[in-house]
């Protein structure tokens, strides 16, 4: 079996901001003479495992050898830590680092992030070829380009064809999404799949699917001009994932933990798992044994009731580097050239977001094994082009874990979905005394 539970990056978001700093760089002033430059050294910071970083140096070296990176990753819970404390002193700082989709949230108001959409960069250039969610969430607040992402992260639901199939009818993507474009369906869903196994199967992974993909409702930041949104949507949110626990609707497992892990292949007791792209890579596959024969077309990937995203990675420039010639090579190369996104592609699988790339693998008839016959690269395309982009805040993690915590103590009867509603503003004005909670 695979290591179960491969951590994904950018899951787990940490709570330190580097906007906050209100600090300039170290040798702030210094700009590269031109861009395209072929030839260099850079170090590249990163929380990411470094089997992940070694291949994406290597693939990029393939695309252009003069160009040396030196790759150092760093535990994800001191990562942010150490990072910062570099950037703010300029000692020892990374010419190029990652963060997580959150992260960046934090990061990209900070002067120690060198601006992209100044010359001699031009991002904004790109913008047109990118997917637009992903454009905007790369942006400061001024509109200005701090970082760009190899990737896109649509959210949908990976389903298990065979019990999809047998419970609800049909295995095809489309007749599936058609069932369940609004939420008010679900419930009623899951009654029936659960009678029609006689409680064995059931149509969610977990509550964590069903709550993530809810919370996407939301047309605004979680807090605007630091206050929260009307608790009203988080209240409607919660008494939906509880309809759905009440009709027997998930495993009643944790994501990310063992029972839950067996549900991919050993146990195979739900339907749905709502994941993003990502999903069918950091989840499906690496709890599958690696000696399985049974796995050819055992998946598919279709729409949820509504669009969502969820993680990423964003590679950004230090404002102090001395080398962002040879950066800006290894970062708009990553980001926006088709020859690496394609090379990147068949090497993991993954969703990207540089929309010249993306059709250019659809005309190539992507497949993958897992999928079979269903082209994932287009479903995850058109999925991309749905989702709205929200902006992210230092906030957002925190919202979302304390949010986590007592839907679920309203689905196992510990509160009443009132009671979870006020523990969970309680919880947050605790936390954040300068947000307005109402």
């Amino acid at each position: 079996m695979k290591k179960r539970l491969r951590a994904l990056v950018g899951i787990l978001a940490l709570s330190l901001c580097l906007s906050a700093c209100g600090q300039t760089a170290n040798n702030n002033n210094s700009q590269p003479d031109s861009t395209g430059s072929e030839s260099g050294e850079i170090t590249l910071w990163s929380k990411l495992t470094q089997e992940e970083i070694d291949s994406y140096i290597s693939i990029y070296n393939e695309v252009n050898p003069d160009v040396k990176v030196k790759g150092v990753v760093f535990p994800g819970d001191t990562y942010v830590t150490k990072l910062q404390a570099s950037l703010r002193s300029g000692s020892g700082a990374p010419d190029v680092f990652t963060s997580e989709v959150r992260e960046f949230g934090s990061f990209k108001d900070s002067d120690l992030l060198e601006n992209l959409s100044d010359d001699p960069y031009n991002a904004d250039a790109e913008e047109e070829n990118m997917i637009p969610y992903v454009a905007e969430l790369s942006k400061d607040s001024q509109g200005n380009f701090k970082g760009l992402s190899y990737q896109s992260c649509p959210g949908g639901f990976w389903y298990n064809k065979k019990l999809a199939k047998e419970y609800l009818g049909t295995d095809d993507p489309d007749e599936l999404y058609a069932m369940w474009n609004n939420w008010e369906e679900m419930p009623a869903i899951c009654k029936d799949v659960y009678d029609k196994s006689g409680g064995k199967v059931y149509l969610f992974d977990s509550l964590n699917s069903v709550s993530a993909i809810l919370r996407a409702q939301r047309t605004e930041a979680y807090v605007v001009d630091n206050k929260l949104m009307d608790l009203d949507f988080f209240k409607k949110q919660m008494e939906m994932a509880v309809k759905i626990r009440e009709n027997h609707g998930d495993t009643m497992t944790d994501m990310w933990d063992a029972a839950w892990a067996d549900g991919m292949y050993a146990q195979q007791d739900f339907i749905l798992l709502g994941l993003p792209s990502w999903g069918l890579h950091y989840a499906i596959k690496p709890n599958t044994p690696d000696d399985a024969t049974d796995t050819d077309n055992t998946w598919g990937f279709t729409q949820a009731p509504n669009a969502y995203q969820d993680g990423g990675t964003w590679l950004s420039i230090y404002s102090g580097s001395k080398n962002k010639e040879a950066a800006w090579d290894f970062v708009h190369t990553m980001t926006c050239n088709v020859d690496f996104l394609e090379k990147y592609v068949a090497k993991t699988g993954d969703m990207v977001g540089y929309i010249p790339a993306i059709e250019k693998i659809i005309s190539s008839d992507f497949r993958d094994p897992f999928t079979g016959d269903q082209p994932i690269y287009e479903y995850e395309y058109e999925a991309a082009k749905n989702i709205q982009p929200i902006p992210m805040t230092k906030y957002d993690q925190t919202i979302q874990d304390t949010f986590d915590n007592k839907m679920k103590m309203a689905a196992t009867g510990d509160m009443t979905v009132d009671e979870a509603v006020k523990a969970f503003a309680d919880d947050l004005k605790t936390q954040f005394p300068e947000l307005t909670i109402e």
